[in-house]
Formats: structure tokens, C-alpha cells, sequence
């Protein structure tokens, strides 16, 4: 299997987790304070249809695409790069939800932040653990230092209708790799 074929597999298996596990709550919650709008920016998916899971998607595809041109990603095997990307992303939408996954509103009351962090890294950790088979979850400590300069580019931010796959040799891609120094495979 490819690393494209994992990261959709990873993803589609998170979607059908935090389904089972978080959903209704998050629903009633949100409706209970009249918020039912703010679900999408809150339930953190990549194949729902809505355009924030969208964006999800696209930002971690683009992210696989430009870090497969650099020489790196073949120190590990497919998978456990994945597991990284699939924890820096998952980390990073969660945590500019402001934890709401969790009931809990971290950009209005910032007090907590410490043990929703925690939270989010067992739930993560766990759930890679679970999907990916991996023996032992230090594995990853690489893959997330590696794929975490990928993902903070604002660079990566588009629609699904401008991502084309399999094609990172684009100008933006090129672009964004000479300006940080990074070598092509």
C-alpha cells in the first residue's frame, strides 16, 4: 500500500471513530447552547460534506504531497510517516477548535489547556495504535518533528477542486520547498 492509500484508510477509519464516539455529544451540546452551526468547525472529520472538513482534507493531502519530495520520508516505513502526519494534523485541528470536542472551550477560558493537550495526545495515540497496528507508539517521535514544519505552511490552505493529486511538482510546492531549504528526492 501506498502512503496515499494509508493516510485516506487512517482518515476514513478517524471519521468512523469520532462518529461512534463524539458526535451525539457534540450535537447536543451545541444545541443545547443554540450553536448547531458551529459542528463542522468543531467535529473534526475529513470526509464529512461540509467545507471545513474539506479544507481538513485538502491541508493534509497537500501536506503528504510536498513532504513526499523531501528525502526524509523514506527513512520509515509508509505507516508509521502516517501516524505522524495523521497526529500533527489531528493535534493541530483539534486544538485550534479550542478542545470542543472534549466540551470544553479553550479560546474563551485558555485555564485548562494543559490537560485538554493531554487528553487530546491519549485520544490520538490510542486511536493510531488501534488503526495502524503500530508496535509501539515512540515510533512516531521522528514522523511528528518531520511532518510538523509541512503542515504549518499556510501555503497548503486551498480548495479540493484546486488539489491535484499526485502532482506536487506544482510552483507553489517548489516554491515553498526552495524557501525552506529542502531538498527533492
Amino acid at each position: 500500500m501506498t502512503r496515499y492509500n494509508i493516510l485516506l484508510y487512517t482518515l476514513k477509519e478517524w471519521d468512523m471513530y469520532i462518529e461512534k464516539v463524539f458526535a451525539n455529544g457534540l450535537r447536543e451540546r451545541l444545541a443545547c447552547s443554540g450553536q448547531e452551526d458551529l459542528f463542522s468547525e468543531y467535529f473534526i472529520s475529513f470526509f464529512e460534506t461540509n467545507s471545513k472538513a474539506e479544507r481538513r482534507l485538502v491541508k493534509v493531502l497537500n501536506t503528504l504531497d510536498i513532504a513526499s519530495l523531501h528525502v526524509d520520508i523514506n527513512r520509515y516505513s509508509p505507516s508509521v510517516m502516517i501516524a505522524g502526519l495523521v497526529y500533527v494534523a489531528l493535534s493541530l485541528f483539534i486544538g485550534r477548535s479550542g478542545y470542543a470536542l472534549f466540551g470544553y472551550d479553550s479560546l474563551s477560558s485558555p485555564t485548562c489547556d494543559f490537560v485538554f493537550q493531554e487528553s487530546t495526545n491519549a485520544l490520538i495515540l490510542n486511536f493510531l495504535s488501534s488503526a495502524l497496528n503500530l508496535a509501539s507508539i515512540d515510533l512516531i517521535t521522528t514522523p511528528v518533528s518531520f511532518f510538523s514544519e509541512f503542515l504549518m505552511a499556510p501555503e497548503l490552505e486551498q480548495t479540493l477542486s484546486e488539489h491535484v493529486l499526485l502532482q506536487p511538482y506544482n510552483k507553489s510546492s517548489l516554491t515553498w520547498l526552495h524557501s525552506n531549504n529542502l531538498r527533492l528526492v
